[in-house]
């Protein structure tokens, strides 16, 4: 219920309730007064009655008193007079008429107890009916006891008085008839000021509102009517310099996010309500620039690509979605990290991790949403009738680095626009980050790696030697160490130039790489040398592994600029923490062991003995 509808119940029941009140506590205080009036002429009648009955028994004239009470039956308002003979009288003058006994135990006990008695049961029908002793008393020229041999205060008898007030009534309603047409008229009149007076209160309210609900959705060119120049005059004008004071900040900010967020806004239904819609994406811009904040703060790209886990599941209450790295080199797509019993398999053709141009995000460089549109995307497989997708490209350097694809299901469907403006928002401010941290590790890893074999250095072994050892010593296994290194290479840079040397190099980079596990490590530890390192690996499988090594390079013909050309190496073997309890020690043994095979005749593998190490001490 509206306002102005209030007002005018208000109004009109204020009148009536001021009518009716008025009517029935006039009409009850008339009844009231009625009924007092009838009271005093009841006692007033009931004593002429006495006085006329006594003048007439002093006369001699009693026998007449019917007449007397056929008289006083005249009277207005008195239906009926009954006399009653009391006892004393019946003893002194007899019964007298039958009409002169008691009628009603109202009377019986008045001639008792010598109290007078209203009868009240028949008020509602307009009938009153009182009941009053004649007592025996010396008063003037009146001595009752000038005929009745009674003592002074002796019952002698009563009489009954049935009044009506129908008279009373109508002259009430006579009297309270023009005072309600008073009434009505001032109530008017009231009505009248207060329509006056409350119009212009609801007529504010209702261009306030309008005013409001036209600010909420962004438009603030709305003016309230200033009416009247008291405290609703001033709420008016206070409320145009609010809207004012609206439209110079947030309205302008409002135009210019809706310049930048049109997109967004038809999304979401040609949304309307701009300012809503401004507060959302200034909510979503402090997010997100937190968001920035920590992941730039975050030690390397995996510890951001963790916390995006983090906030998708967090925050924004997300149980289904992947993570894509484009690989720079081969523009591949591989998954970083899937949430959801589901997993990347079931949502996606598996095409796209063989040729990414099957991914509509990463090829086309946008946002894919199947709220859009239905099969926007032909590598989309849903799992569920009805599951939505999102897939937002996150650019690094005007190419596409990430895509983020997010699964929608249930309720979930009906929040994509929001989700999908405030996760974008998220991975805008990520992209940068991300690229900026992916720079550092390329720039770490180019630190740490050969240029020309793009093996791992001996920086690399210094560094990160420690987390492999540690790891080592947790799961309580063994590390093979083969030291490798190119017979006579010396003899191939002096005679053929180092550009063939580099040519062998890269072929035995090559061979060893092919040869061992994925795990393992390889590192080009200086000139000729090479350093392979396989975790959890018992001395036979070294062993075996090395001579797998040295055979294929002595089968192999490296072609080189200077023709083809067929080299051997030697390889020394030390097992960790076997032949020694420290890493770099073992790696001294390994040394030693490749300087016996060089002795020995290279082209060879030659395991560490501890007789090694006593000719090194006694050399």
């Amino acid at each position: 219920m509206n306002l102005r509808k209030k007002k005018n119940i208000f109004v009109i029941v204020s009148m009536l309730a001021m009518v009716l009140l008025f009517s029935a506590v006039s009409l009850i205080s008339f009844r009231y007064f009625s009924l007092d009036t009838v009271r005093s002429t009841s006692r007033m009648a009931a004593e002429m009655m006495r006085v006329a009955l006594t003048e007439e028994m002093e006369k001699g004239l009693i026998s007449e008193r019917a007449d007397l009470i056929a008289r006083m039956n005249r009277v207005p308002g008195l239906r009926d007079v009954h006399v009653v003979r009391g006892q004393p009288v019946i003893n002194q003058f007899g019964p007298g008429h039958e009409s002169e006994k008691p009628s009603s135990p109202q009377e019986k006990e008045v001639l008792k107890t010598g109290k007078a008695i209203e009868d009240m049961s028949q008020f509602k029908n307009d009938i009153y009916k009182v009941t009053i002793p004649f007592i025996a008393s010396r008063f003037n020229d009146i001595n009752c006891m000038n005929c009745h041999e009674v003592p002074e205060g002796t019952v002698n008898g009563a009489v009954t008085l049935t009044f009506s007030l129908e008279h009373q009534e109508h002259a009430a309603l006579l009297a309270v008839l023009p005072i309600l047409g008073l009434l009505v008229l001032f109530g008017l009149l009231v009505a009248f000021y207060l329509k006056r007076m409350l119009d212009p209160v609801v007529e504010t309210a209702e261009d306030v509102k309008t005013a409001m609900q036209l600010a909420k959705s962004g438009d603030f060119s709305h003016r309230v009517q200033v009416l009247s120049n008291d405290e609703v005059g001033e709420i008016a004008s206070n409320t145009n310099a609010f809207v004012e004071a609206l439209e110079n900040s947030i309205g302008a900010i409002s135009k210019k996010i809706a310049t930048i967020g049109v997109e967004g806004m038809h999304r979401q239904g040609g949304q309307k309500d701009l300012l809503t819609h401004t507060l959302h994406v200034v909510d979503d811009m402090v997010n997100a620039a937190r968001f920035k904040q920590e992941i730039e703060e975050d030690l390397d790209l995996t510890e951001v690509y963790n916390r995006m886990r983090r906030i998708l599941r967090d925050r924004f209450h997300l149980d289904r979605f992947c993570l894509y790295e484009i690989a720079p080199e081969s523009g591949k797509l591989r998954v970083v990290y899937s949430e959801g019993s589901e997993g990347c398999d079931s949502w996606c053709d598996p095409t796209i991790l063989v040729d990414s141009d099957h991914c509509r995000a990463k090829r086309t460089s946008h946002g894919v949403c199947s709220c859009d549109a239905a099969n926007i995307c032909a590598a989309f497989r849903p799992e569920h009738e009805g599951d939505d997708h999102l897939c937002i490209p996150l650019m690094l350097s005007d190419r596409v680095g990430n895509v983020l694809q997010v699964i929608l299901r249930g309720e979930q469907t009906s929040k994509v626009a929001d989700l999908r403006d405030a996760i974008e928002a998220h991975m805008a401010v990520a992209s940068p980050v991300i690229e900026s941290k992916r720079l550092m590790q390329s720039l770490k890893e180019t630190a740490l790696r050969d240029p020309m074999t793009g093996l791992y250095n001996r920086r690399f072994l210094e560094e990160f030697s420690g987390n492999m050892i540690s790891g080592i010593s947790r799961r309580k296994s063994t590390l093979g160490i083969l030291m490798l290194d190119v017979d006579w290479f010396k003899k191939v840079n002096d005679e053929l130039g180092h550009d063939v040397g580099d040519q062998v190099l890269k072929s035995l980079s090559e061979i060893i790489v092919r040869e061992v596990r994925e795990s393992d490590i390889v590192v080009r530890y200086g000139g000729e040398e090479f350093i392979a390192l396989l975790p959890d690996t018992d001395r036979e499988a070294m062993l075996q592994t090395a001579e797998r090594i040295r055979a294929r390079m002595e089968s192999t013909t490296v072609q080189t600029s200077g023709g083809p050309l067929k080299k051997t190496i030697s390889i020394g073997c030390a097992l960790f923490p076997v032949d020694a309890d420290g890493f770099w020690q073992c790696i001294k043994f390994a040394d030693l062991a490749l300087y016996a095979a060089k002795e020995g005749g290279r082209n060879q593998v030659r395991p560490f003995t501890p007789d090694l190490w006593q000719e090194e001490e006694n050399y």
